[in-house]
């Protein structure tokens, strides 16, 4: 009996020409995203840059209630787009920023990334109350309350200076945890832990409405700017590189085979020899 083969053509699949566009799309926003920290940082000193730009003129911490109205009343429009610009804008991009560094530094010491992304998150919605609150002010102050508006200046100035001190916080455990764990630059690991330390005597003026010691904001201001610019730049440099294992596990690996359990004696004295000649990591310092 004659066995019949019975030829069955083969099923390629299908090209979909909507899967191949969604393809190219991914890839698209995967090259951007590349460069997102790095535009987030160099936004964030646009946006400073600009708002101080569009209203030079500003008040003291301490000012009365009379000089609040009469100057935001003239001034309405520099101040509304001061506001959306340097508290608005500049708090979302931001937020960007230090979404990367915390995400970068997930797996490390996770108590005190932690508390950096809990001071930072808090930092973030700070400053786009704040920009509520400032376009409140400019309506109240058009409208002639003096109670309203020297009390919405104050809480302004005073979540300020909250901001101000969660940043500090936040900028020196990031910067501490980056440089310690990666190939993070060293000059960006000063630079925060010296923005950090400026905003503390920054932010207490701000907090507790010192106009005294309201001038350190013309040093803590451009430091932590230089942060952010040069830490998006990093991360967007990194990103292009494609640097992905730059980070130093503490964990050492396991062996692939137990040399005492293995070998008896001649393993012992094998891993012995081994653990005494095993390289020691380099220390990293900020200094």
């Amino acid at each position: 009996m004659a066995e019949r083969t019975v030829s069955v053509p083969s099923q390629t699949p299908p090209t979909d020409g909507q899967s191949e566009t969604e393809q190219i799309k991914m890839q698209v926003l995967g090259r951007r995203l590349i460069f997102l920290p790095a535009l987030a940082g160099i936004s964030y000193g646009i946006a400073w840059a600009g708002g101080l730009a569009a209203w030079p003129s500003n008040l003291t911490i301490d000012a009365t209630k009379k000089e609040i109205v009469s100057l935001y009343a003239a001034h309405q429009s520099e101040a509304t787009l001061q506001y959306l610009v340097v508290e608005g804008i500049a708090g979302v991009v931001l937020g960007v920023v230090l979404f990367y560094c915390i995400w970068r530094t997930r797996w490390c010491q996770r108590t005190w990334t932690s508390r950096a992304a809990v001071a930072g998150g808090v930092a973030v919605a700070v400053s786009l109350l704040q920009c509520l609150l400032g376009l409140v002010l400019v309506s109240a102050a058009s409208k002639g309350y003096l109670g309203q508006s020297g009390d919405i200046y104050q809480l302004i100035n005073r979540l300020d200076g909250a901001k101000q001190l969660l940043l500090g916080a936040c900028v020196v455990m990031l910067g501490i945890r980056l440089r310690t764990t990666s190939n993070y630059p060293l000059w960006l690991g000063r630079t925060a832990v010296i923005a950090g330390i400026a905003l503390v005597p920054s932010g207490l003026a701000y907090l507790l409405l010192w106009n005294v010691l309201a001038g350190t904001t013309f040093v803590s201001l451009p430091l932590l700017i230089l942060w952010v610019a040069g830490t998006g730049i990093w991360f967007g440099v990194e990103s292009q590189r494609g640097v992905h294992c730059a980070f130093v596990h503490s964990e050492t690996p396991r062996p692939l085979v137990d040399l005492p359990k293995s070998f008896g004696r001649l393993g012992r004295i094998t891993a012995r020899a081994g653990a005494r000649h095993q390289p020691r990591r380099k220390r990293v310092s900020l200094w």
